[in-house]
Parts: structure tokens; sequence; C-alpha cells
């Protein structure tokens, strides 16, 4: 069960990285995004799905596997929920310091505490988004993540009972 959360956390976050970039943007399928460039939204959205799955497996894995599928379904919206939030805030940052640190005008070294703080602020505008978006994700992909939880409950007490 362990491995199922990590995975689907991490490749739950990876496809919405991909609909996030476009999936009607070229540039993002011929290659002409360098390998700096999508490095660090990568690394952002693994990071999210582990914690994620981490908090997930820690406070709620004798829940996870409760008889009732409410409880499940429940569940697996909080997680959506907490992923997408991760997820949107740690991308709004890694990308705003992107945007602010790369570009073609250098910063001065007095302004880097507001630039933080701007990063910030726009870290907590884009986990409400993410956290929205979780939620709506959780609507729908919860049933069959309740339903696939349902199984391991199912396996673990057939294991017990020989």
């Amino acid at each position: 069960m362990a491995a199922f959360s990590r995975l689907a956390a991490v490749f739950v976050g990876l496809v919405n990285l991909v609909a996030l970039a476009g999936l009607d943007n070229p540039r993002v399928w011929k290659g002409g995004v360098a390998l700096s460039d999508a490095l660090p939204p990568v690394l952002g959205v693994v990071v999210a799905g582990l914690a994620t799955s981490e908090i997930v497996l820690r406070w709620y894995r004798s829940s996870a596997l409760a008889e009732k599928f409410s409880d499940r379904y429940g569940i697996m919206m909080f997680a959506m929920f907490l992923g997408g939030a991760l997820m949107g805030g740690l991308l709004a940052i890694v990308l705003a310091l992107s945007g602010m640190f790369g570009g073609e005008s250098p910063i001065e070294p007095e302004q880097i505490p507001w630039v933080l703080l701007m990063a910030l602020w726009i870290g907590f505008f884009g986990a409400l988004y993410g956290g929205a978006l979780g939620w709506i994700e959780g609507l729908i992909l919860g049933v069959p993540l309740a339903a696939i939880l349902g199984l391991f409950r199912n396996r673990g007490e057939s294991n017990l009972s020989r």
C-alpha cells in the first residue's frame, strides 16, 4: 500500500504538471524546453507528491483501510486537496523565483528580501489555486483510488485468514 500511495501521488502530480505546461504547447513536445528549465518544476511536483503520501500514510493508514467506502473516499479527497495545495504552492514559488532570478535584469542584493516575500505571496495564491484544483480532482479520482484501497484491505484480510 505504501508503494502504491507514493507512486499514485507522484504520477498524479506529474500528469498535472504536463496539463499545466499546456497540451497544445508545441515547445514542450518538440524538445524545446531545456533540462534546467524543466527540472525545478518536476522536482517540486515529486516533493509535493511524496510529502502528501507520507502524511496520508502516517496519519491515516488505519482509516485508509477502513470498512466503509465513504471513509476511504474522504481520505482520498483530502489527500488530493493537500497534494494540490502543496504542488500549487511549490510550483508558484519555483516558477516565480526562476523568473525573477533568471531574468535579464539582475536583482540587487537589497531587493532579495522583497523578492522572497513576493515569491511567498505568489506561493500562497498558488496553494489556494492548487488546493481548489486538487479538491475537484479528488471528487473524481477519489472514487477509483478509494476502491483500490479497498482491494488492499481485502487482500490484507485474506492473508490474515490463511
